[in-house]
């Protein structure tokens, strides 16, 4: 950026529009003009009779470069995701209740609570503070009043909030009832006084209660790491020299091919607006770039779903031989025969 300032500052430094240009612009500005025009189209000129195979031959040879095709690439490919791994996914019941008795303290009978707190430097402002919010002062006005600010905590358990402060403030606060004012302690911030606004028990669930969760939660990390399991399997076959067809073969997967697509995206010579299918979409930067019969494995919903491909026929860019669209070429050399003509009328009646 500095060295591309330092060239282009000095070189437009008092840089200034040769007069003539600049009246010429002003002009334009205050100018205006009406007109009409009428389209002539070349096929209003063109030849009636069809043109000999030499005369198309000769305007297929001049004009090549405007009949090229695009490259265009079959894609075969085949997707797999938690459909394939089948039962491999399904938590057994010794996993389940080995789940649950690991994380018992999540399934214990527990509350949350929510409170209001201010932090005082003193013990002794901190008892008159707890005195006056106890007899029914706002906590908000009393720490307003002191140039303080209270703030609301939770829902939150004890446990969580020990581990923000220390286990006597969190024992104070979870010993105290519903509106009431805890006990005054300490932390390494100050002392601590706490108005409870809310407690919520929560009930203590049961293996079957806790089930669902648990066996969703162990179905998730399953698929999770089977599926990169068999994706890993895979690549391994792949780098072991096996063919698409042999690695979709041999894991059972289901191959489907595409039709012919440009570097775009779209099918070719399909309906107008058809393009690849959805999951070969993210596929086609690199489908075009590879060596057809070179099958990779790419993964298209991270940790849920993969894809097994290949460039199963590539099509070079150029143009088809004269016998494939020797219509299309006759058509074109007539428009170029009738634009000659129409430029030739122009010229002898002077554009008019």
């Amino acid at each position: 950026g500095l060295i591309a300032r330092q060239v282009l500052i000095p070189g437009v430094f008092g840089a200034k529009m040769p007069e003539s240009i600049v009246l010429r612009y002003a002009a334009q500005l205050r100018e205006r003009r009406a007109g009409s025009i009428a389209l002539v189209p070349a096929e209003a000129f063109m030849p009636e009779g069809d043109p000999t195979d030499k005369q198309v031959q000769a305007y297929y040879r001049a004009n090549r470069s405007d009949f090229v095709l695009p490259e265009r690439r079959r894609v075969r490919y085949a997707v797999f995701g938690a459909d394939a791994m089948g039962a491999k996914i399904q938590p057994t019941q010794a996993e389940i209740r080995q789940r649950y008795q690991e994380n018992a303290d999540l399934y214990r009978a527990s509350e949350e609570r929510t409170f209001t707190q201010l932090i005082v430097p003193t013990r002794q402002a901190a008892e008159s503070f707890r005195d006056r919010i106890a007899g029914g002062e706002s906590i908000g006005s009393v720490a307003s009043e002191a140039g303080l600010e209270a703030s609301e905590i939770g829902p939150i358990r004890r446990e969580d909030y020990a581990q923000q402060v220390n286990s006597a403030v969190a024992g104070a606060v979870f010993s105290a009832d519903e509106g009431e004012v805890a006990e005054v302690a300490r932390s390494p911030l100050g002392f601590h006084v706490v108005r409870i606004d809310d407690v919520n028990a929560i009930a203590a669930r049961s293996l079957e209660q806790a089930r669902p969760e648990i066996e969703n939660a162990l179905r998730a990390e399953k698929q999770r790491r089977a599926i990169n399991e068999f994706a890993s399997e895979i690549e391994n076959r792949i780098n072991s020299g096996e063919s698409f067809r042999q690695v979709a073969d041999g894991l059972d997967l289901e191959i489907q091919t595409t039709q012919p697509i440009t570097a775009s995206g779209m099918v070719f010579g399909g309906q107008p607006g058809e393009t690849a299918p959805e999951q070969v979409q993210p596929l086609i930067p690199t489908v075009f770039q590879m060596e057809e019969g070179r099958p990779q494995i790419a993964e298209v919903e991270a940790g849920e779903t993969f894809v097994l491909f290949e460039a199963a026929a590539i099509t070079p860019s150029a143009a088809p031989p004269l016998a494939e669209i020797r219509e299309e070429v006759a058509t074109m050399w007539k428009l170029a025969e009738g634009a000659k003509a129409e430029h030739s009328h122009q010229s002898r009646t002077g554009g008019s």
